[in-house]
């Protein structure tokens, strides 16, 4: 009964960087009570405007440009 052991391939040649730029997925985590999260999450425009409102009060939490668009996720469809 000899398994052999599970082991990965290292890449030790290190590729040149890819023309493409890198886009690193960010994710704002916004605290709400679960009656908050119940009350607007099914009305866009009242999470757009409870958004707004945090980036407001916090306007170092979130990135430069973020008032000119954004999307929400977390919902399927």
């Amino acid at each position: 009964m000899d398994a052999r052991p599970k082991t990965r391939r290292i890449n030790r040649q290190r590729n040149t960087a890819t023309p493409q730029v890198v886009r690193g997925g960010k994710q704002i985590v916004i605290p709400m009570t679960w009656q908050q999260y119940d009350e607007i999450w099914h009305d866009a425009e009242r999470l757009r405007t409870f958004v707004a409102e945090r980036a407001r009060l916090a306007p170092k939490l979130f990135p430069p440009g973020f008032d000119q668009g954004y999307r929400l996720h977390g919902f399927g469809r």
